[in-house]
């Protein structure tokens, strides 16, 4: 997912590094705040009245804090986290996530296999086209970064035989991989992060809110009594605007390659070539994030209507498709839930 992909309208015009107040009129009251989580930025924004300020600003605090402990499930980055010790040991127990509560959560052991086996029914429902055990393909590449001979097909090939989701075993105490296999959950853990911040400030009371991480977007409730506005980049030229979406009680990822070429097939091993974007919306922010990587893969390797028929699968997902200088490609539902 790239960073500059969508963008809330509203906060454009606002330069934040903590959480700060403004005010729009007399009585409602506009708290954002900005940080730096999961290795790249992120926004809070919530409204509320002026006699909730000061639980909004904890609220947004502590938003902040879940995306940081969801960070410390899922970071491949983290030598000590689950992710790590998993594709370090080929395995990582209950006991581990039970014994450090006070880092992972009372539910941290349900979190992990949770999003293992939602990842799963991904891989299944979209034919391979988002695949969490694509690592080792992505670290081929990494290693033989710059050179335009490496790594070769028969590497790619070779290294394949290591990506299939379906070589992750879950039982109640343990998670396990086969040799040599290697997970990165960065193309659904940043949607998972922005639900779970998301739901925080609703058990808070504060229903009128966007979270944002990285280019994933949820938008609850409204925003100064109008639904939310998101803007989608136009993959031809990224430091421009395609479109803007309205939505209320959505999430919207968008996934493409713009500046750098990331998004690999995992059933062949290369990057997909195209230059255009999908963007998801749909009520859950982890199924967007995952199926926006997945559409891409299938729009720009079978085609766009491959891509598309996919949503059959999943009830309340729409997209949007991009396709520079060729055609632009919606759902049949898109137009009626982002206006």
């Amino acid at each position: 997912m790239n960073k500059k992909a969508i963008c809330l309208v509203c906060v454009l015009a606002i330069a934040c590094s903590a959480v700060g107040l403004y005010l729009y009129g007399g009585r409602e009251t506009v708290l954002v705040g900005e940080k730096e989580v999961m290795g790249t930025n992120a926004c809070v924004v919530v409204v509320t009245n002026q006699r909730d300020r000061e639980k909004a600003e904890v609220a947004i605090e502590d938003s902040f804090n879940e995306m940081e402990r969801v960070n410390n499930l899922f970071s491949w980055y983290d030598p000590t986290s689950p992710l790590s010790i998993l594709n370090r040991e080929g395995e990582v127990k209950r006991s581990y996530l039970d014994d450090n509560r006070e880092k992972y959560g009372e539910t941290g052991w349900e979190e992990f296999t949770w999003i293992l086996e939602r990842s799963r029914k991904i891989h299944k429902l979209t034919g391979g086209a988002f695949d969490v055990t694509v690592k080792p393909i992505l670290e081929l590449y990494y290693e033989y970064r710059g050179d335009p001979e490496h790594p070769t097909q028969e590497m790619i090939d070779d290294t394949l035989r290591y990506v299939n989701v379906t070589g992750v075993k879950i039982t109640d105490e343990k998670i396990g991989i086969g040799d040599g296999m290697k997970i990165t959950l960065d193309g659904i853990a940043k949607g998972y992060g922005v639900d779970r911040a998301s739901e925080v400030l609703t058990r808070r009371g504060f229903v009128n809110h966007s979270v944002e991480i990285g280019g994933e977007v949820r938008c609850s409730g409204l925003f100064k009594g109008e639904k939310w506005e998101v803007e989608v980049t136009d993959p031809s030229d990224p430091d421009s605007v395609y479109g803007t979406l309205k939505i209320s009680g959505l999430s919207v990822a968008t996934s493409g390659q713009y500046y750098q070429w990331h998004i690999i097939d995992p059933t062949t091993g290369s990057y997909v070539e195209g230059d255009g974007s999908v963007t998801i919306v749909g009520e859950n922010c982890t199924c967007c994030d995952a199926l926006a990587t997945a559409l891409f893969v299938l729009a720009f390797d079978e085609g766009a209507d491959a891509a598309i028929d996919i949503l059959e699968d999943f009830s309340g997902y729409e997209c949007l498709i991009i396709i520079p200088d060729v055609k632009d490609i919606a759902s049949p539902g898109f137009g009626e839930i982002t206006n």
